[in-house]
Order: C-alpha cells, then sequence, then structure tokens
C-alpha cells in the first residue's frame, strides 16, 4: 500500500473515531481541554478563555467532582452542563470506551479499513499450533520476500560485498537461499534430516520452499519447510554476525531437539 492510500486511510479512520471512543474518566490524567470526555464526548472548546492548553482534568477536581466553582467562570452554561453529567471514577484509571451502542458499527469500520487484508492460502498454516509465535513470523516475512539478505537490502540502497556465509560459494540472495535449496549448505541439512527421519520423500519435491508446501500438506507436514526454512535462518545469523563455524549438523541437532 503507498503512503498516500495509508495515510487517506489513516484520516478516514480519525473521523470516524472521533465520534466512536471516549475517554471515561479515572484519575483524571488526560487534558481537560484537547481530549474528547465529556458525556456526549464534545470536545470543551469555544470558551472565552483557555487558561493553559496542557492543564489536565485533575487540575480541575475538587475531591472526586469537577470544582464547578472554578469552571463557572471559564465554561459557558452548555458546556458546564456536559461536564456535570459526567461520571468520574478516581479509584480507577483513565481509559478509552465505546461511546454508544451505534459506535460498535463504526468501530467494525475502522477495523476492517485498517486491518482487512485479503486472505492468503498459506495463513493457517504458519499461524498454527506448531510453530512458535517468532518461527510463524519469520515464515510470514519468508512468504512476502521480505528477509533481509543482501539482495533485498541492495533494492533498499543498501549496498556492499556479498556472499552467503552458510556456503561460501555466492552472493546472498533469497532464491539461493530458500529456493529450496540451490544451497550447498541447505541440501547438507535435509540429507541428514532425512536419515534422521526415516522419511518416505519420492513423491515429495524439495526444490521450491513457496511450491513444495501442498505437498507436504496432503501428508499433514506443511509445517516441515518453515521449520527447516527457520533454522537455517537462525544458524546463517549465527555465522555472519558471531562468528560461528557453518556445520550442518549443529542445525540438524536444534532442527530435532525442537520437534
Amino acid at each position: 500500500m503507498g503512503d498516500s492510500r495509508l495515510w487517506g486511510k489513516l484520516l478516514e479512520v480519525r473521523e470516524h473515531a472521533k465520534e466512536t471512543f471516549i475517554w471515561e474518566l479515572g484519575e483524571g490524567q488526560i487534558s481537560f481541554w484537547l481530549d474528547r470526555w465529556t458525556w456526549n464526548g464534545e470536545i470543551i472548546q469555544g470558551s472565552t478563555s483557555i487558561p493553559n492548553p496542557h492543564d489536565m482534568v485533575k487540575d480541575y477536581w475538587n475531591g472526586n467532582q469537577c470544582n464547578y466553582t472554578l469552571l463557572y467562570n471559564i465554561l459557558n452554561s452548555e458546556q458546564l452542563h456536559l461536564v456535570q453529567q459526567t461520571p468520574i471514577y478516581p479509584d480507577q484509571r483513565d481509559k478509552i470506551v465505546i461511546k454508544n451502542a451505534n459506535s460498535q458499527k463504526i468501530s467494525s469500520f475502522i477495523y476492517q479499513t485498517l486491518f482487512h487484508w485479503p486472505s492468503v492460502h498459506w495463513g493457517t498454516d504458519i499461524w498454527g499450533k506448531h510453530l512458535t509465535t517468532s518461527t510463524s513470523f519469520f515464515s510470514w516475512r519468508l512468504w512476502l520476500s521480505m528477509l533481509p539478505t543482501d539482495d533485498i537490502l541492495k533494492m533498499k540502497g543498501l549496498r556492499g560485498l556479498s556472499v552467503y556465509f552458510l556456503c561460501l560459494m555466492e552472493e546472498e540472495t533469497l532464491d539461493h537461499l530458500f529456493l529450496f535449496f540451490k544451497c550447498n549448505f541447505s541440501q547438507k541439512v535435509w540429507t541428514e534430516l532425512l536419515t534422521k527421519f526415516k522419511m518416505d520423500t519420492m513423491n515429495l519435491s524439495w526444490s521450491n520452499f513457496y511450491n513444495c508446501r501442498e505437498e507436504w500438506k496432503q501428508i499433514n507436514l506443511q509445517v516441515i519447510p518453515c521449520i527447516d526454512a527457520w533454522f537455517i535462518w537462525m544458524y546463517r545469523n549465527s555465522v555472519k554476525y558471531e562468528g560461528s563455524t557453518p556445520l550442518a549438523k549443529v542445525v540438524t541437532t536444534h532442527y530435532t531437539s525442537y520437534l
């Protein structure tokens, strides 16, 4: 989504949010003049004078209610009436609440505007009980080709010498790393894993991460490619940034322990 479209959506949501949410007073640590907190959500504006725009609601309290004597001199009668109808819960924290029942529809609109994205066929596979939150998030980035491999960083203007630290044979690219498996190191990892699992993979492809999922899903092992990719990526980081020695058996050990 382009920046202009995003800002347009945010502005649209802002206008709806004004009619939807209101502050429920607790400690009174919100802006008296700028936040929406009175009974019907109106902002206290239009008064003849504003002593201090940074004043908080609690600055105009007297015990557990507003100091109406003080407010009488700075608010008109309509504004003072709204304040009088506003409940205060001094033993609680201020919190944002939905103003009325009709606002549920507006709230739904806000959610749909900001968070309703087209569904993808692989979504249920990566956000499941068999993957940790970190692994799921990594898999999501992998599916969207958003991992910071050197070729991606170059597209963002971060240029420099590039080598894939696990095999030291080619430049680091998303294609070399995860279009399973052009990298010799990744092939070694997979060979050792097959030996440990003793799985029949004759009818399973392992040449392309994005295409092999369907075949693995048929035997209810669609998370295997994601887990494999996760541990290779974590080991890549260890070798690149911590100077670890690239050993396929280390990845295999971590992978087996996880399973």
